[in-house]
């Protein structure tokens, strides 16, 4: 990214993340106009809900709860994205080639439950080569760091680091 660009960038993204946490969850419609009225009414209490499954799926503490919770809601829009409503895929993940279960018809992931959509994106992270150097120790000194490996893999939105950021920064406090 051009360093010219940053800032903009990490603005907005800090701007999304206020917004995304402030801002109450709404019942989705599909569209066959079936309701979907999500068990939560904000981003707080989406965190509050799922807390448990990215402590739970960390890998053993090696896949920061933090980073995955903030994921969790960037990806499904705090609840509200049709993938996460009607197929449970918390993520967004992908099926592709080697995914034997089910699909939404769009080429994404289809899990019976949230939890399982937690412990797969824990099992994508901690065994694709891809994420291998997230992993390391040594040099993965904090959560921060961690997402900022992994973010240009998982997506190839250039401000998504600055997204995962900026929404770790405004959850830390309601985690801690």
């Amino acid at each position: 990214m051009d360093k010219k660009n940053i800032l903009p960038v990490a603005l907005f993204s800090l701007g999304a993340a206020y917004l995304l946490l402030n801002s109450p969850v709404k019942a989705a419609t599909d569209n066959q106009g079936k309701k979907f009225t999500p068990p939560f009414s904000s981003p707080t209490d989406f965190i509050k809900l799922y807390w448990p499954f990215a402590k739970q799926y960390s890998a053993g503490g090696s896949i920061p709860a933090l980073v995955t919770i903030a994921q969790a809601g960037i990806e499904s829009g705090w609840g509200t994205s049709h993938k996460f409503m009607y197929y449970n895929n918390v993520f967004g993940i992908k099926a592709g080639g080697n995914w034997a279960g089910e699909t939404d018809g769009k080429g994404f992931r289809a899990y019976d439950s949230i939890e399982d959509s937690f412990k797969d994106h824990a099992n994508l992270l901690s065994h694709d080569t891809r994420y291998s150097k997230a992993f390391d120790p040594l040099n993965v000194p904090d959560a921060f760091t961690f997402a900022q490996i992994i973010a240009p893999i998982y997506t190839p939105d250039a401000g998504y680091f600055d997204l995962i950021k900026a929404t770790m920064q405004k959850i830390q406090p309601f985690v801690s």
